[in-house]
């Protein structure tokens, strides 16, 4: 769960480390476990998974869309995924990944 008013002054310095010598060809953002956060966190969120796209990591996100805020969530993220190229968006009720502009293999 995050509620953090300004999840930004802890998440930025651990996302620094994270990126700091990350050597992945491919991530996957499993936001599943999540029960809730609070829409201060989707910034941060965004911008980390914007920043692996920036860096060719090839980027999968993954929702629960039983819960009423990861549903909203996930139609925010597979629109903004469409102008990404190495995002791909799913949930656990779907085999189809959102269509990015990944090149192909």
């Amino acid at each position: 769960m995050s509620d953090a008013r300004n999840p930004s002054t802890f998440l930025e310095p651990l996302l620094q480390k994270i990126f700091t010598g990350l050597r992945v060809t491919s991530v996957t953002v499993d936001l599943r476990g999540l029960q809730y956060i609070n829409s201060a966190t989707v910034g941060p969120l965004l911008n980390l998974i914007k920043r692996f796209d920036t860096q060719h990591i090839a980027t999968t996100v993954l929702y629960d869309t039983d819960l009423d805020w990861q549903r909203v969530n996930c139609q925010c993220m597979r629109t903004i995924a469409r102008t990404l190229t190495h995002v791909e968006v799913k949930s656990q009720n779907d085999d189809t990944p959102t269509p990015s502009r990944r090149p192909p293999s």
